[in-house]
């Protein structure tokens, strides 16, 4: 009798991957996987802070604290000890400031002084590892707080935000070589409490509220100095953190759910290669008032509120997404 053989159904296999006729178009759809780990807890928990990440540290600048009070504490965590260590604390007490690190500075730009909008600050501090010192830059050249920055190109993009009368558009960029600000054309959706990301050379602006939840996807181009939209976010939302890796952008957590706690759990990646959204599996803990920084390809995320309100943790996870096999789709 004859034997037969074990490595047909492989030759079939691969005859069916060669044959491209069989499947819905040249295109493949990257699934994305992760898993999540618990890091050092932040020692001062705190939300509606702001975080970068600068020479291969995490550093969690202002927020609300337990008493709940606006801080100017900064504190920064080294991947190597797993540990934190505290800084100089900003010049000015400081929550909802955006956060951004450029060159060999970090930067902290404007920010709600007494968590209010009518505090709003147009305040640009820079911070300098090598001497652990805060420095005054030219102010932005409008108040807000609430609003995100990126740095593409060089510069300092910053959108959106809060003041009194309510959420704002404005957009400007800082060149930290000049020290200048630029005023650009508006946001097309005012917003506060946004994501901001930097990709391919262009600045997105994702979510937030207005104070409606929004699930606008609005992209500047530098180049052209205008605003396109791309695919809406599937759950809208606001207090969120982002992140650009791995050429997609993530987006993690929020506030405004119906839940009992008013929060987000939900992960949700936007690839704009595509201009497609996907889901992920939820954070162990939905926060808001959070941000996120990259270290060592995994997204790091400290503290925020675990319910509505001025809750705080001092919880540290992070989040270490993959690019899966490419999924098939026949026709």
């Amino acid at each position: 009798m004859k034997k037969r053989s074990q490595s047909a159904p492989l030759r079939l296999l691969f005859t069916l991957i060669l044959n491209s006729s069989l499947f819905s178009g040249s295109e493949t759809l990257a699934e994305i996987v992760g898993v999540w780990e618990d890091k050092a807890p932040l020692p001062t928990a705190r939300q509606e802070v702001g975080v970068a990440v600068l020479n291969d540290l995490l550093y969690v600048v202002g927020g609300i604290d337990s008493t709940p009070a606006v801080v100017d504490t900064v504190e920064r965590y080294d991947p190597d000890s797993k540990q934190w260590e505290t800084v100089a604390p900003l010049p000015a007490d400081l929550d909802h400031v955006a956060v951004v690190a450029a060159e060999d500075r970090l930067y902290a730009i404007g920010g709600l002084v007494f968590a209010s909008p009518q505090s709003a600050t147009n305040a640009v501090f820079s911070y300098q590892p090598s001497t652990n010192r805060w420095t005054e830059e030219s102010p932005m050249p409008t108040r807000r707080g609430g609003g995100r920055g990126a740095f593409v190109g060089g510069k300092i993009y910053v959108a959106g935000g809060i003041r009194s009368g309510g959420s704002v558009g404005d957009f400007a960029v800082f060149d930290p070589v000049s020290g200048e600000w630029e005023t650009l054309p508006d946001m097309p959706t005012p917003r506060d409490h946004l994501a901001v990301e930097g990709w391919n050379g262009k600045v997105f602006a994702i979510a937030g509220r207005n104070p409606m939840l929004r699930s606008e996807l609005e992209i500047y181009d530098p180049g052209t100095e205008t605003w396109t939209s791309g695919a809406d976010i599937p759950t809208p939302r606001a207090g969120i953190a982002s992140a650009a890796l791995l050429e997609r952008i993530f987006v993690f957590g929020g506030e405004g759910s119906s839940r009992p706690n008013g929060i987000f759990d939900e992960v949700e990646v936007y690839n704009p290669a595509v201009d497609q959204w996907m889901s992920l599996a939820p954070m162990p803990l939905g926060r808001h008032g959070i941000d996120a920084g990259i270290l060592r390809g995994e997204i790091h995320i400290p503290g925020g509120g675990p319910t509505i309100g001025l809750s705080r943790t001092d919880r540290h996870d992070a989040f270490k997404p993959q690019i899966a096999a490419s999924i098939w789709t026949l026709r």
